[in-house]
C-alpha cells in the first residue's frame, strides 16, 4: 500500500470516528404514562422557544424535558408540540412526571429538568432559560413558567490525534 493511500484509509478512519463521536443518544419523544406521584406544569409563554437566538416559528417542533434514568439514559418525562395557538400567539405547558416509589418512570423529587428542542429530527439542548417563575426542579404539583428558552446547536471539540510522521492534526480536517 502506498503512502498516499495509506494516509486515505487513516483520514477515512478519523472522519467516521469523529462522526461517531458527535452522535449522541438518540432521544426517544414519546408521551410517558402518568404515574401516581404527579407533575409538575411547565408553561411555555408565546414566542418564548428559541435556536440561535431565532424564535421557533416552525410547526410542529417539540420542546421536551428529560430525565436520566438508572442506565444513565435520557428518558422523556413530557413535551409538547408547537402547534398553530402557540405560533399564533398562545401559551402551551408541559406535564413532567415524577417518578412512583421504586420505579424508574419518571424525575427524582428536586431533579433537574434537561429541556431539549426537535425540530426537524435534531434535537438541541437548552443553553439559557429565563423563568417567569418556579425553576429547573422537578417538584410533583408544582408549577413553573419560562419567559424564555434558547437552544444551540452543541459543538465538541476534538483534542488532536498524532499523525505518523509524529506531527499532531485533527480527526476533522488537520491533516498531517
Amino acid at each position: 500500500m502506498s503512502m498516499k493511500n495509506f494516509y486515505l484509509v487513516a483520514i477515512f478512519i478519523a472522519f467516521f470516528t469523529s462522526i461517531s463521536l458527535t452522535s449522541a443518544q438518540d432521544l426517544l419523544w414519546e408521551t410517558p404514562a402518568a404515574t401516581g406521584s404527579g407533575n409538575e406544569t411547565i408553561a411555555l409563554y408565546a414566542g418564548s422557544v428559541s435556536l440561535n437566538d431565532q424564535i421557533i416559528t416552525q410547526l410542529g417542533a417539540r420542546v421536551g424535558v428529560f430525565y436520566i434514568n438508572s442506565n444513565g439514559d435520557y428518558n422523556c418525562g413530557g413535551y409538547v408540540e408547537l402547534d398553530q395557538n402557540y405560533l399564533d400567539g398562545g401559551n402551551i405547558a408541559i406535564a413532567a412526571w415524577q417518578e412512583d416509589a421504586g420505579e424508574d418512570n419518571g424525575f427524582d423529587a428536586g431533579e433537574t429538568m434537561n429541556f431539549f428542542l426537535n425540530l426537524d429530527g435534531i434535537d438541541y439542548p437548552a443553553s439559557d432559560i429565563t423563568f417567569a417563575f418556579g425553576d429547573q426542579q422537578c417538584v410533583a404539583n408544582d408549577l413553573s413558567g419560562i419567559l424564555s428558552i434558547n437552544f444551540e446547536e452543541s459543538q465538541i471539540e476534538l483534542d488532536p490525534c498524532s499523525c505518523i510522521d509524529g506531527t499532531e492534526g485533527f480527526p476533522t480536517g488537520g491533516f498531517c
